[in-house]
């Protein structure tokens, strides 16, 4: 999958705990779909260290990094 397909995210679960992962953008767009639908349970999501299984009902919250939104220095 090319680079240009993929967002990171950040996903807050219950307990405190936070997953980092660069995920295919197709992934984030599932994932925060099913977060408004209490009749599904989990969401795989395809990134790049393989299928991530999430338990929705466990995510505190999701934050979908973007592009323009690194830190860092604009060369002209």
């Amino acid at each position: 999958m090319p680079h240009k397909d993929k967002v990171r995210v950040e996903v807050g679960f219950d307990g405190g705990q936070i997953m980092n992962s660069l995920i295919a953008s197709t992934s984030a767009t599932a994932l925060e779909e099913a977060l408004g639908n209490p009749d599904i349970g989990t969401v795989t999501l395809d990134s790049s260290e393989g299928a991530l299984i999430v338990v929705l009902a466990h995510v505190a919250y999701v934050k979908r990094h973007t592009r323009g939104g690194q830190i860092g220095f604009l060369t002209p």
